[in-house]
C-alpha cells in the first residue's frame, strides 16, 4: 500500500504539523477577522500539505490521484484566504459581498474537478512519473487549471502588495510582521512559479 515516497514526504508531514499547530494556536487567541484568517489560512495550508506528502507516500496510483485531487479542496481557498487575512491585517476595508465573491473561482474550479472526466477542463491526463525512489504524478493541465492558476496569482500578488504598503505606512513591530509576510508569500509564490 505505501511506496518509498516517504524520504520525500516527510517534509510534507512537518509543515502540515507546523501549519495545524499555529491554526490551533490562532483559535485559541482572541477572535476577530484577522485572527480568523489566519486559522483558515494555516488550516489550509496544512491539509494541502497533508494531502501532499500522503499522494507521495502511497503505492497504488489510482489512489495517487483520487488524494492529489482532493488536495484541492484546500488549494483552491487557499489564496482567497490569504488575501483576505492580508485585507485585514492591513486595515484595507473590504466589504462582506466582496470578500464572498471571491470564493467563486475557487468554487468553480472544486466543481470542475468533481466532474474533470466529463469535461478535462482542469487536468487533460494524469500519467505515472517515476522518480528514484517512488512515483508521483505527471500532468497535463486543461484551461481552467491555468485560469485557476492565474487567479490564483492575483490574489497571492494582492496580499502580496498589502503587505508591502504597510511596511510603508507602519514602524515597529507591525512593519517586522508586515516584512515577514511579505517574505513568506514570496517564497511559496516563487518555488510554484518554478514548478510550473
Amino acid at each position: 500500500m505505501f511506496a518509498d515516497g516517504i524520504s520525500i514526504a516527510w517534509a510534507f508531514f512537518a509543515s502540515s504539523l507546523l501549519s495545524f499547530e499555529l491554526a490551533m494556536h490562532a483559535w485559541t487567541k482572541r477572535r476577530n477577522a484577522y485572527t480568523n484568517a489566519f486559522f483558515a489560512v494555516m488550516l489550509c495550508a496544512g491539509f494541502w500539505s497533508l494531502f501532499s506528502a500522503l499522494h507521495l507516500v502511497v503505492a497504488d496510483f489510482d489512489l495517487k490521484v483520487q488524494i492529489s485531487s482532493v488536495k484541492f479542496l484546500f488549494i483552491a481557498p487557499l489564496p482567497v484566504t490569504w488575501v483576505l487575512m492580508a485585507a485585514w491585517f492591513t486595515d484595507f476595508r473590504i466589504s462582506r459581498a466582496l470578500a464572498s465573491s471571491l470564493f467563486i473561482i475557487p468554487a468553480i474550479t472544486l466543481v470542475l474537478i468533481a466532474t474533470n472526466s466529463w469535461h478535462h477542463w482542469v487536468f487533460v491526463s494524469n500519467e505515472p512519473f517515476v522518480l528514484e525512489r517512488f512515483t508521483t504524478i505527471a500532468r497535463e493541465y486543461g484551461f481552467w487549471f491555468w485560469v485557476n492558476m492565474g487567479y490564483c496569482y492575483l490574489m497571492v500578488l494582492s496580499g502580496f502588495l498589502l503587505f508591502a504598503r504597510k511596511v510603508i505606512t507602519s514602524k515597529g513591530y507591525v512593519r517586522i510582521q508586515a516584512i515577514i509576510m511579505m517574505i513568506g508569500s514570496a517564497f511559496p509564490l516563487l518555488s510554484n512559479i518554478f514548478y510550473f
